[in-house]
């Protein structure tokens, strides 16, 4: 009795160990940003951006648009942008006046670090240049850098459709950081009640910091 154990044993046990095609297929739910993207490709995304930018630690809200041509290779992109956004007030008991205009070009680069599904997880770091426009016409110019993270939900086609190799949703945050010392402070004015005039800054720090959000679609060939 015990032999015929043993013989149905060795009989069944390959049935387990060996894997079958449909098994060996099947994609593991995470995987490592090497894993995420074999492929290379060129990237366009539009989408908005939103969020609060410091000039000699006064605080103006930002939002606006963004544009960005980028070049994948496999889980690297590295990635151009251009971002227009409406700068106002930003404290509350201001009728959210009107401060000016800021144009910003960047360049990032960007890891794959984590993939769940559709899903992929990123990380990213880059340089750019801060071109403003106050409201009497005054301006300056300074460079920042940036470091951010996000998602992206990725939809890839096989094969190709409408020559696209894949459409995603991106979604991320930005931290910036500026010389505040790029400022100069006779461009600064004080708002309120939707009145604004010239005031002192006091105690400047040699920093200036923002906060973005990145929302928009990415086409990629």
């Amino acid at each position: 009795m015990r032999r015929k154990n043993l013989v149905a044993l060795a009989l069944v046990w390959p049935l387990f160990t060996v894997a079958t095609p449909a098994d060996a297929q099947q994609p593991h739910l995470f995987q490592r940003g090497e894993d995420v993207d074999e492929t290379a490709g060129v990237a366009l995304r539009v989408g908005t951006v939103a969020g609060f930018a410091e000039f000699r630690q006064q605080r103006v809200t930002a939002v606006g648009a963004s544009l960005a041509g980028a070049y994948w290779l496999g889980p690297f992109t590295l990635e151009g942008t251009y971002d227009v956004a409406r700068l106002g007030d930003f404290r509350d008991n201001s009728p959210r006046a009107p401060r000016g205009t800021l144009h910003r070009l960047g360049l990032v680069g960007r890891l794959n670090l984590l993939r769940a599904g559709s899903v992929i997880l990123f990380a990213e770091g880059g340089m750019g240049r801060q071109m403003a426009t106050w409201v009497d016409g005054e301006s300056f110019a300074r460079n920042d850098a940036v470091v951010g993270f996000g998602w992206m939900l990725d939809h890839r086609f096989e094969p190709r459709r409408w020559f696209l190799s894949r459409v995603g949703w991106h979604f991320g945050w930005r931290i910036t950081a500026a010389r505040a010392g790029g400022v100069a402070s006779s461009s600064l004015a004080l708002c309120e009640s939707g009145q604004c005039r010239r005031g002192p800054v006091d105690k400047v720090s040699p920093a200036d910091f923002g906060l973005f959000v990145t929302s928009g679609l990415t086409f990629t060939w």
